[in-house]
């Protein structure tokens, strides 16, 4: 019974970093290369913050604009990052966690039974991680951003 649940579980991984990677706004297009998320220059952006900064003739106002265009920009750097990062790694370690289940299944597996579960727990806790921050980062980005 252990057995199936955890090759039950193991495919819902795959099964669900799939349906991840095809809902995924970035990688599929819907944010298009025009948005500017893969190819940003942040740091021409800190460059600009820094000598507006530096100079006496800024105001507030400007000195704002600029802040929130450097900090928007670092934002979706990071979304980039996280969506490939996040998503594909889900992918491999879901696969890592499926071969581990058909091993167990099969009972071929048997003499590495605790190490091989060692290592499903690691990879489903570490995917269950970088995938909780990955929603929880795009939340904030696509609540908080308006039409970038």
């Amino acid at each position: 019974m252990k057995k199936t649940f955890f090759l039950i579980f193991s495919s819902a991984i795959v099964i669900f970093a799939i349906i991840s990677i095809c809902c995924a706004p970035i990688i599929n297009g819907v944010l298009t290369e025009s948005s500017g998320w893969k190819s940003a220059n942040c740091q021409k952006e800190s460059d600009e913050y820094k000598s507006l900064k530096d100079k006496d003739s800024t105001t507030d106002d400007q000195l704002k604009t600029q802040k929130k265009k450097l900090n928007e920009c670092n934002r979706h750097k990071a979304m980039y990052g996280l969506e490939y990062s996040s998503l594909l790694l889900d992918l491999v370690l879901g696969f890592i966690c499926l071969i581990l289940g058909l091993l167990h299944y099969f009972d071929v597996a048997k003499p590495f039974e605790k190490v091989t579960g060692i290592i499903g727990l690691a990879t489903g806790i570490c995917g269950f991680v970088l995938t909780l921050v990955y929603i929880c980062y795009s939340c904030y980005i696509f609540t908080n951003e308006k039409g970038s």
